[in-house]
């Protein structure tokens, strides 16, 4: 308990830097009390609007919530939510380099919530690649910022930022400066992550790139699950995965079949909403991983911290605090 104790101590004092697709996640609050007399569909009265930082954003908050200091790269379009986004990254204190794209908007998600039932989700995305030149200014952005920096987290939401030829050069950085690499991978095709010393899929984020069925029921589900994960370790030469399998816990995989396999149950109590779970088990393993924890003592952090997070309503972060009250 005291080496968990001592490495949340040591996260004020590392630098994480998070590469990834940022989102402006928008929860508008309202109520429905009739059916619109223009059409049969409910008129909903709008009370309040909250903005957050979503996707790779999120790992960001969950970082400063932990008191990481951080830097974190993206790309926005040059619009009204761009600025938003940078805003909320300066309320958070977290140095960012945003690049404001002309070719595309600013992805955008918004939740129309009425009392507590979740009536209709609308987004505002254009999925584009890199432009060479994007490519290049934010690579000499990274390549700036290696020696400064402890970590290399990457959030792929698969929305055009991370492609591979970014993300291979990324990880041929990172590697040159002895840094290692977390990613939250996204897809089948797991090659734009090759040499990166982790990946950090789910259940079905396993199941689609290995093409493997894991089912939960099936008494050798774990020992499918490390098969499946050596398999993918094996084909696109990458070091280690945690995959995270829900209410099932988590379990750590090698590609060196000398190092044992790690499995934590889930530390979850109560379990409201999962949304952002992911980002919170990223941030938490790439902070103690930058703090030169075990591996095994990296994944119960991020276990306590994802097992909190899920007991909130919405996308939520988590302290320092709160992971020391659950540890003692």
């Amino acid at each position: 308990m005291k080496e968990l104790l001592d490495i949340l101590k040591n996260f004020k004092d590392i630098c994480v830097l998070s590469v990834g697709d940022v989102m402006m996640d928008r929860f508008v609050q309202g109520k429905v009390e009739r059916i619109s007399p223009e059409a049969p569909v409910p008129v909903f009265q709008f009370v309040q609007e909250k903005k957050m930082l979503g996707g790779a954003g999120n790992v960001v908050a969950n970082l400063r919530a932990l008191g990481c200091q951080t830097y974190f790269i993206s790309i926005v379009g040059n619009d009204d939510f761009g600025i938003s986004v940078e805003r909320l990254l300066n309320d958070l204190n977290c140095k960012n380099f945003l690049l404001k794209a002309e070719d595309r908007p600013t992805i955008m998600k918004a939740r129309f919530i009425a009392g507590n039932n979740h009536i209709l989700r609308f987004d505002r995305e254009k999925l584009l690649p890199l432009m060479q030149a994007q490519e290049k200014i934010l690579l000499q952005e990274i390549e700036s910022k290696m020696p400064q920096i402890d970590i290399v987290l990457l959030s792929d939401y698969a929305k055009g930022l991370l492609t591979l030829s970014l993300t291979q050069k990324i990880i041929d950085i990172a590697n040159r400066f002895g840094k290692k690499v977390l990613i939250d991978p996204k897809g089948n095709d797991y090659s734009k992550y090759k040499g990166a010393y982790l990946v950090k899929p789910n259940r079905k984020e396993l199941e689609q790139v290995s093409g493997q069925t894991l089912d939960t029921s099936s008494g050798s589900f774990f020992t499918d699950v490390v098969v499946a994960a050596r398999y993918v370790l094996k084909k696109y030469s990458i070091e280690n995965m945690v995959v995270t399998l829900s209410e099932k816990g988590m379990i750590y995989v090698s590609c060196d079949t000398a190092q044992p396999e790690i499995y934590l149950p889930t530390f979850a109590r109560e379990v409201f909403d999962v949304s952002g779970a992911g980002d919170t088990s990223l941030a938490t393993l790439g902070a103690a991983l930058a703090c030169k924890a075990e591996i095994g003592q990296a994944m119960e952090l991020a276990n306590i911290a994802s097992g909190i997070v899920v007991a909130k309503l919405g996308t939520a972060t988590v302290s320092c605090e709160e992971i020391k009250e659950r540890i003692e």
